[in-house]
Order: structure tokens, then sequence, then C-alpha cells
């Protein structure tokens, strides 16, 4: 039977925090907790309870990993990771794999590669499937556009993903009437 870290306490959730920390010999990382365990609430479930992942760790009395300097840069060089373990750091896993990073006004993760912002659905499709020619789209098979599982994005054309989108917002009148 799994926990429903959801309908625990504030403390039940730090407690299971503190423990993760004595398990690993020291304080755990967001993406050490990203799906939720008997032992261990997920990140997602953390991060709605508190604010942030280092709001938690805070009231847990456990040190922080990372802190920002000044103007909001970030004294470690995460741009030194490879790209695939930067997405994958940076998601929760539950189907689909959402950002849990940055997105733009439209909803769509963002990230920042080869000195610019890229959305991180086109960078999992070139990662893990192939390259995407000139002028194509990446259409979200699930719909979730924080979505990065390569299994879920599929390239179209322009015209076919328009088509598509205006196929589902047709079925979204549909079922609302």
């Amino acid at each position: 039977m799994n926990k429903k870290w959801s309908e625990s306490s504030d403390r039940e959730m730090l407690e299971a925090l503190v423990n993760k920390a004595e398990q690993l010999g020291r304080t755990p990382v967001s993406t050490e907790c990203k799906a939720s365990t008997e032992t261990c609430p997920g990140a997602c479930v953390i991060v709605r309870r508190f604010g942030t992942w280092n709001e938690a760790l805070d009231l847990a009395g456990l040190p922080l990993n990372r802190t920002r300097t000044e103007k909001g840069k970030r004294p470690y060089a995460s741009h030194d990771l490879p790209i695939e373990e930067r997405l994958l750091r940076n998601c929760a896993v539950f189907g689909c794999w959402h950002w849990l990073g940055g997105l733009d006004s439209g909803g769509y993760g963002q990230i920042d590669f080869d000195g610019r912002k890229a959305n991180t659905h086109r960078i999992a499709y070139e990662v893990w499937v192939g390259k995407i020619e000139p002028g194509m789209h990446i259409h979200h098979k699930c719909e979730v556009r924080a979505c990065i599982n390569p299994g879920h994005l599929e390239v179209v054309t322009p015209l076919e993903h328009a088509k598509r989108h205006k196929e589902l917002r047709n079925n979204a009148k549909l079922s609302a009437q």
C-alpha cells in the first residue's frame, strides 16, 4: 500500500527528508526524490507543500545543496554536465516526464543550451530520437506542454500540427456540450 504523502503533515514530510539524508549520508537533491515512495515524498509533492526544495531543506534543518549567489547566478557549472543529465535532473517521471525547470509563457520547458534558451521538448527529441529538420514542429501526443518524454513526442509539419490542435479544440468543445 503506497503512502499518500499529499495527505501527510508537514512534520511527517520533513522527517522523511531527514531520514533520506541520514540514509544517503548527505542532504538529498530533488532528483533523488523524483517520485513518491513509502519512505520519502516526491520532489513535486515537497515543492507544492513548501514552495521550493531549498525551503523544505531549510525547514527540515538540513544544509542546502546549492545556493544562489549575487544576481541569481549559481555557484556551480551545471552547463558542464551532458545535456541528457541536465534534462533528467530536472524532470519528474510519471508517464509524462514533467519538466520541473523554467517554463516559457506558453507552458513549454526552457533550458540554456548552446548559449541560448531552447525548448526542452525539442532538445529531448534530438537527444533521444534524432534530428529535427528545419521548419518541422514537435507535437506532444500526450498534450502536456512541459513533457519531455521522447515516446510522447513526434515530428510533424506545421500544417499537420495546426490540424491536430484544431481537432483537439473541436473535441473539447463537443465534450463540454
